[in-house]
């Protein structure tokens, strides 16, 4: 089994590697899509203080144009996940853990937001 994951995350890497000039593009997604989130946000949003956005493989929380920009990342690795959670008017972001198989759970808190008015 040992064997076969290694195969699958060799096999994963090469194809994330696959046109030479992904990388790159990848690397230009994480460091330009919390600014368009936010630039985004101010047109149809304005009010708003977070963005909770996902499926950008890297985890992130970042501060752009007064906002806090949450990533979640994904649940592919080796780059981690996260999960949101609100709870009496306070937003915590917490990793989430792989337990048997493929069986998650909300673990510890990474950061916590508020609390924010009703």
């Amino acid at each position: 089994a040992a064997a076969r994951s290694s195969l699958a995350r060799l096999r994963n890497l090469l194809v994330e590697m696959f046109p030479p000039r992904r990388p790159y593009l990848i690397l230009r997604t994480w460091l330009e899509t919390p600014r368009l989130a936010a630039n985004f946000t101010q047109q149809f949003r304005p009010a708003a203080a977070m963005v909770v956005i996902g499926h950008i493989h890297a985890p992130s929380i970042r501060r752009e144009g007064g906002r806090s920009i949450i990533n979640t990342g994904c649940y592919l690795p080796p780059l981690g996940r996260r999960c949101v959670d609100l709870a009496d008017g306070v937003l915590t972001v917490r990793r989430v853990i792989r337990r048997r198989g493929d069986i998650f759970h909300p673990g510890a808190a990474v950061a916590r937001f508020g609390p924010f008015p009703p």
